[in-house]
């Protein structure tokens, strides 16, 4: 199972916002017993979104228990700093081959 965050950085903050992903979310995700893969993925070109952040989870429930930590909502708020035009998603694996 996965959260995704497709997300645009406000004008000027493109430098500011890559480095609070890497240096905050990335973290406190990874942090977490329950987070087996955490990334970023990068629109090449001009579209929406300019990033989509990943988290993998085993289950709804481990991603309930990530989501209402107070940490959580903390970096809510900062991240809404960087960030606009956020939509998240929670989503399943269909399928997929090596």
């Amino acid at each position: 199972m996965y959260l995704v965050i497709r997300f645009d950085i406000l004008p000027g903050k493109m430098a500011e916002c890559d480095k609070y992903i890497e240096n905050e979310l990335i973290p406190f995700f990874t942090s977490q017993k329950e987070v087996h893969r955490v990334g970023v993925l990068e629109d090449k070109f001009i579209g929406w979104p300019e990033r989509e952040l990943y988290v993998e989870v085993d289950d709804l429930t481990s991603l309930q228990n990530i989501m209402a930590s107070k940490e959580t909502r903390q970096m809510k708020e900062h991240f809404t700093s960087y960030a606009i035009d956020i939509q998240t998603q929670i989503m399943d694996l269909a399928f997929s081959k090596p």
